[in-house]
């Protein structure tokens, strides 16, 4: 008699919310330098490295490091992206967002199930917004999901889980079969053929099965077809899994799943886990390569079947219903706070700091007054060029995910009155934009953490600053003086910063980018570093550069020309008469203006053109008499413009200065070669030279390499790696390790047989450099193109040096 096989009644979901707040410059759409992600720009860019692109390369190890298997996490997880991550990866990481994304398709087309679900779009509070506002955000976030992966989702991810009635309602509107929360957000529970209801409201509902939650009549009693199915985690696994070290070994990880199913029931039981998708990686150093080898071994050992809740729900109708608490203000309830969602509006002190919140009430209700405002305008205003102005709001999804000129025309065509001027036009796509900035202001973010002034809270005062810019070109006067006495009354918990209002002078409007500036740093751009370019893009804007004349006056040159713009979003159009002025050793000064512009070059030509040479301060005082306006130098820029300029400037200086410093590098390479004991008696002043000429080199050279693609370059920097790693030299080379990641992205899809080639000789250098994140990338692209073609690339990629 053949052996029975073990019931399969233990199931596992594991649910990773994957988000971060957006962080982009509301002025230039790019997220600005931020120093304490060190060594990486930003933030984003971080986690991406520790958390996003691991999962997707989650590596089972032998005990000697060697690689026995690559698993994607993503083909396992039940899981959401925030809708403006995935924008940003997108563009940072296209190669990595596609193959998210195929992860998704690939699972869909095999089994029918889908595994991702939707997320409400910038992640804000859904039962503390208005009406319209919850209607927009679901709807986008919906939209999103169809637009990159090409189905209805099943669910979308609530922020913060934060849930009301009302927002359940609005999710069964849009036929949202499923949503996950936190078992102590049910009230209690019923089976469907029994009037018993059972209080769960200690959070003791049993989570290892699905519920409906029903719609109701006027008489309380249940709609029939108006019902959503909700899966509640488990609370202590997920809590241990993000706080504790449980996903250390994958062993324990697995004992500690099983030890939460009933060993005594033969019923089907699903144990959902659910936690911040971060805490795969970065939270939690190699959990994404804990929870590979759970999901490949260690749960199939005590026969625990993974799956997504999709299948599991097609396979297992609830028999149970549930009804939710409706929280301590009758406003809903979250994961994140005991107080329902007090914390993102004030009345609790929810959060692990030990500081006053006395700032979160004051901060909503600026918000709220700030939105109502700009609410009042968008319906003033709108009406006079939209057909349908909260449909146009709702629609205007399709040309933010997807911003080519037919889908703007048919959103246009679709949702604009007819025969109206380009003006009208521009006046509408800047109304939108306003309401894009309202919403975005309230992100959650912004009142999850201990002030404030928190890059969190100050992301949001930024979106309101650019509400308020927008409202204001729109004819709104005054609303900024308003909303900064409202903000006042938002007490910050550190003394130098006082309130609200200064935290939004000081560090929120300090990053604000005028058009005047953007050009400043376009014009830097084409001059001082000879971008080869007349048409050009910067930031939101296409800008051309016609009829520009040089004259040189002794130490000074000028660059006069026109400079056209205009706004790729909005469609708003500029023309400028510019004056460029350049001196050796100093930063460039210039001088616009949009009266008059062809006037304007011909009063410079007569005035500048004659002269042989003029001094600094005489050619300002006549600039600015042509213009009627001041000058515009280096100093007015924000902090993040000065730093991307200075970069290339110090990148300029280097090249220029490259043959000394070869000539310096390799005396000093000789002289280590001729006397090998060298390296043992240099003294520290020399090896910090050694090291500095050394970290020159290597910049240069990949500078030239990314400049030139010259393959003879990438000789020339593997001599100069092998040199540097056999004396121990260990330059340190962030910025340009970075820029080398981008060069490799860049030759991708397209890749041919010579770039593969220069692809290993560039995961070589790094070898010898110390280079761990080129190494992490190259090893990620090599391993996908030899599963694709096994002949192309030997069997060695996986080997850890």
């Amino acid at each position: 008699m053949l052996p029975r096989k073990p019931l399969i009644n233990k199931y596992i979901s594991i649910h990773a919310h994957f988000y971060q707040p957006p962080r982009e410059n509301p002025w230039t759409n790019e997220v600005d330098f931020q120093p304490s992600a060190y060594p990486f720009d930003n933030w984003n860019q971080r986690i991406a490295r520790e958390c996003y692109i691991p999962n997707l390369y989650a590596k089972i190890k032998d005990a000697n490091n060697q690689v026995l298997e690559v698993v994607n996490n993503y083909e396992i997880f039940n899981f959401n992206f925030g809708p403006t991550l995935l924008s940003w990866l997108e563009k940072d990481y296209p190669y990595y967002y596609k193959k998210i994304v195929a992860s998704v398709k690939k699972l869909h087309q095999e089994k029918g199930d889908l595994n991702a679900i939707a997320q409400i779009y910038n992640h804000i509070i859904m039962p503390l917004a208005s009406f319209n506002d919850q209607l927009t955000q679901l709807i986008w976030g919906i939209e999103d999901f169809k637009y990159r992966f090409g189905f209805e989702p099943e669910s979308v991810w609530l922020p913060e889980t934060a849930v009301s009635r009302d927002t359940l309602k609005l999710l069964i509107d849009h036929k949202i079969k499923y949503i996950i929360l936190s078992p102590h957000q049910a009230e209690k529970v019923k089976m469907l053929d029994s009037k018993k209801w059972i209080d769960v409201s200690k959070g003791n509902i049993d989570p290892k099965k699905p519920y409906w939650w029903h719609d109701k009549d006027e008489n309380g009693i249940n709609i029939d077809d108006r019902k959503i199915a909700v899966f509640f985690y488990d609370a202590g696994i997920s809590e241990a899994l993000a706080f504790e070290d449980i996903t250390d070994n994958s062993s324990v990880l697995a004992d500690r799943v099983l030890s939460c199913y009933d060993e005594k029931s033969n019923e089907d039981q699903l144990l959902l886990i659910a936690s911040d998708g971060e805490t795969y990686g970065h939270h939690h150093k190699f959990s994404d390569m804990t929870l590979a080898h759970a999901f490949k071994h260690e749960f199939k050992d005590r026969s625990i079947k993974t799956v997504n809740l999709a299948s599991y729900l097609k396979d297992h109708k609830p028999k149970y219903e549930v009804e939710i608490k409706e929280g301590h203000d009758g406003e809903g309830t979250s994961w994140s706070c005991a107080h329902g969602v007090r914390r993102w509006k004030g009345g609790c002190n929810c959060g692990k700091d030990g500081n006053p919140y006395l700032w979160r009430a004051p901060f909503r209700g600026a918000l709220n007054w700030l939105n109502d405002t700009l609410s009042e305008l968008y319906e003033r205003e709108g009406t006079k060029v939209f057909k349908d102005i909260w449909q146009a709001r709702n629609e205007y999804i399709k040309p933010l995910t997807k911003p080519d000129k037919p889908t703007l025309n048919k959103f246009l065509s679709d949702n604009l009155h007819e025969d109206l001027a380009k003006e009208d036009i521009k006046k509408a796509l800047e109304l939108l934009e306003m309401q894009k900035y309202a919403m975005y202001m309230f992100t959650s973010c912004g009142w999850f953490f201990a002030d404030i002034s928190r890059i969190e809270g100050v992301q949001n005062l930024k979106y309101a600053a650019k509400a308020i810019e927008l409202a204001e070109k729109l004819g709104l006067q005054d609303i900024e003086k308003d909303f900064l006495s409202l903000l006042e009354l938002a007490p910050t918990n550190h003394p130098e910063l006082k309130n609200g209002a200064e935290i939004y002078q000081k560090l929120a409007i300090s990053d604000k980018l005028p058009f005047e500036l953007i050009i400043y740093g376009h014009l830097v751009e084409l001059f001082h570093f000879s971008k080869p370019k007349e048409f050009h893009f910067r930031y939101f804007y296409e800008m051309e550069i016609k009829n520009s004349k040089t004259t040189i006056l002794d130490k000074l040159k000028l660059i006069s020309g026109i400079i056209k713009s205009k706004n790729t979003i909005t469609k708003e159009y500029h023309e400028y008469a510019f004056a460029y002025f350049s001196a050796k050793g100093e930063m460039p000064f210039i001088c616009l203006s949009s009266n008059e512009p062809e006037n304007k070059l011909k009063l410079i030509k007569e005035t500048f053109f004659s002269l042989h040479d003029i001094n600094k301060d005489a050619a300002i005082i006549e600039i600015e008499k042509i213009f009627s306006k001041k000058i515009i130098t280096f100093k007015e820029l924000p902090f993040n413009e000065k730093t991307n300029i200075i970069k290339k400037v110090v990148r300029a200086i280097k090249s220029t200065n490259s043959r000394d410093a070869f000539k310096i590098f390799k005396s000093y390479m000789g002289l280590f070669e001729k006397n090998e004991d060298l390296g043992s008696t240099l003294f520290s002043g020399l090896k910090e030279e050694i090291r500095a000429y050394s970290k020159e080199i290597i910049e240069i050279l990949i500078d030239d390499y990314i400049k030139t693609k010259n393959p003879d370059i990438l000789d020339e920097l593997l001599n100069a790696a092998k040199k540097i790693k056999l004396y121990k030299i260990k330059p340190e080379i962030t910025g340009q390790e970075n820029a080398l990641i981008k060069e490799i992205f860049n030759d991708l899809p397209n890749i041919t047989q010579a770039d593969f080639n220069s692809l290993l000789k560039i995961k070589e250098i790094a070898q010898y450099l110390n280079f761990k994140n080129v190494l992490f990338h190259t090893r990620n692209i090599l391993s996908d193109r030899e599963a694709e073609n096994p002949d192309i690339i030997g069997n060695k990629v996986f080997t850890i040096k």
